[in-house]
């Protein structure tokens, strides 16, 4: 008897740092989401848009907003300061004539059931540039391309990961993770977002940022 009371005792102890940081982590959302600073950076570069809940990110804030009946992300760094916004699955007939015309162009077709499509704003010097990134479902791999507002094709586009990520981040995710296999590469405003399969954590699937210029 005494043995399972301790047993549980043990278990409670263990727990109870989980516990805590849960509830630590709900109190921060609340704190992240009346930081003046954060809703100052939000209401003057997308004046009415109204917070729904905010992220502790590596590199800064992540901002889930509600503006003009959709939803999109913020992101914002350590400073406060915007790095990109992403406007996620719009409507293909938003997309500009340019960008549809390019991408018609380059052979591919867009399949509203099963394709999606993101706007991605971010500063480019004093203006905000835009990105588009479309998501073909194919089989075995999909497509994903990325087209700026002026209708050219940026630099990430590809079906096959490997084919299209810089020498440098394989490299680097090799050091830093022997063994890991890259199985997705995304090119973002910012840099890389990679999802890789790590033996070292029981084959999992990690999304790792990475920072290339």
């Amino acid at each position: 008897m005494r043995k399972n009371i301790w047993k549980w005792g043990l278990f409670i102890l263990l727990l109870a740092p989980v516990m805590t940081a849960c509830k630590d982590d709900d109190e921060d959302d609340y704190n992240f989401r009346n930081d003046p600073h954060i809703t100052q950076t939000v209401e003057s570069r997308y004046p009415g848009a109204q917070i729904v809940e905010v992220e502790r990110t590596y590199q800064g804030y992540e901002v889930q907003m509600w503006l003009n009946n959709g939803e999109a992300d913020m992101h914002l760094d350590l400073n406060y300061q915007w790095l990109y916004t992403e406007f996620e699955d719009i409507a293909w007939t938003s997309v500009p004539e340019v960008v549809v015309n390019s991408f018609t162009q380059d052979g591919f077709t867009f399949n509203p059931r099963e394709d999606d499509v993101d706007r991605i704003e971010y500063p480019n010097g004093t203006e905000t540039a835009v990105q588009y990134r479309i998501e073909l479902d194919r089989e075995p791999t999909d497509i994903i391309l990325y087209y700026n507002a002026d209708g050219s094709q940026h630099p990430g586009s590809g079906s096959n990961p490997s084919a299209q990520i810089p020498m440098a981040i394989t490299q680097m995710v090799a050091t830093k993770y022997p063994g890991a296999n890259i199985i997705e590469m995304d090119r973002t405003a910012q840099g890389w977002k990679s999802h890789a399969t790590l033996t070292l954590l029981g084959t999992q699937d990690c999304p790792l940022w990475l920072q290339y210029d």
